[in-house]
């Protein structure tokens, strides 16, 4: 059974939470990682497998008041300023953008779809500021350009992520996936699986079904 260890602050004990024994309000874990002075990683995997579950409010609960603290300026004071730091709030802006992504491509209403990708692209472009070298944001607009089917602006963007995520090597995995599915005359795509991947989300479908 999977689990997630979260440190004891001061000491060389661990709290261990089972995955599948996630509170159902997910303020008892948060309390915890406050208290334990957790990292950020942390908070994204617990983020994670709530969205596995199919509990997307608990998801935005552990997340959306990161966002809001660093908003206020106050997230690198509680959490540090070391890179690693900020590649971890990266991730979670990631992770926001592609839980929006993925719900916008289930919307049949226009107007809701908009505003999906619409918030997906702000998480996205608030990553990008933060560390255009890092690339994942980057290659995540590319996908989220492809589910709208907009195959040109995927390519391109796909072909400068590329020149970053995960070393600047042409023959990076997510990216290539990503340019082949660019070129698949199909239609608007869906994020799931190896795209949502590609996206540096970590999320695909998780529980939202198929």
């Amino acid at each position: 059974m999977a689990t997630i260890l979260i440190p004891v602050q001061g000491s060389e004990e661990v709290v261990e939470v089972s995955c599948a024994d996630l509170p159902d309000d997910a303020n008892d874990i948060v309390d915890i990682l406050q208290a334990e002075m957790a990292p950020l990683d942390l908070w994204l995997k617990f983020a994670v497998e709530y969205y596995k579950q199919g509990k997307l409010e608990q998801f935005k609960l552990l997340l959306d008041p990161l966002v809001e603290l660093e908003a206020q300026g106050a997230l690198y004071d509680q959490f540090g300023t070391e890179p690693a730091v900020k590649t971890q709030f990266i991730a979670i802006l990631n992770a926001l953008a592609g839980y929006h992504m993925v719900g916008a491509t289930r919307e049949r209403d226009k107007q809701r779809k908009k505003a999906g990708f619409d918030q997906a692209k702000k998480y996205y472009d608030a990553a990008d500021i933060i560390d255009v070298k890092d690339g994942r944001a980057m290659l995540g607009v590319a996908v989220l350009d492809l589910c709208q089917g907009q195959l040109v602006k995927a390519e391109k963007r796909l072909d400068l992520a590329a020149q970053f995520y995960h070393g600047a090597k042409s023959g990076n995995v997510p990216a290539l996936l990503g340019a082949v599915a660019s070129r698949r005359p199909s239609g608007p795509a869906r994020p799931t699986g190896l795209m949502a991947a590609a996206s540096g989300s970590g999320l695909g479908d998780g529980g939202l079904g198929a």
